[in-house]
């Protein structure tokens, strides 16, 4: 049986303007404010909020596990046309720096125990 393995890179500022998206349809998913820098680590992104209250500025940090990030970049891809297949395991992880969404269909993922079910597409 055949097997397929997409990997999907994508910069901090596309995972940004995923995050921004996603703020659209949920606006409690993060705080008001702009997102001033995005930072992937080995488990979490980090994503840095800027707040502005009257005259005080803060920026505060709020890590969203790759589990919660998945659907969010699949609905960026699929809303820009990259292709996703509908069916087959989805999940983050970390390659070099940069985050990337792993879809494997009829097969085991290639970094297993990293990669995070999710369900909808």
């Amino acid at each position: 049986m055949s097997r397929e393995l997409r990997r999907i890179f994508l910069t901090s500022q596309e995972v940004g303007d995923a995050l921004n998206a996603f703020r659209k349809m949920d606006a409690r998913f993060l705080p008001p404010g702009k997102i001033c820098e995005v930072q992937a680590g080995p488990e979490t992104v980090t994503v840095m909020i800027e707040m502005k209250y009257v005259d005080n500025v803060h920026v505060l940090d709020f890590k969203i596990p790759y589990a919660r990030l998945t659907d969010i970049l699949v609905n960026y891809c699929v809303e820009r046309g990259i292709p996703v297949p509908r069916v087959g395991k989805k999940g983050c992880l970390l390659v070099e720096n940069e985050v990337v969404l792993e879809i494997a269909v009829n097969n085991e993922p290639a970094h297993a125990g990293v990669m995070h079910a999710v369900g909808g597409r």
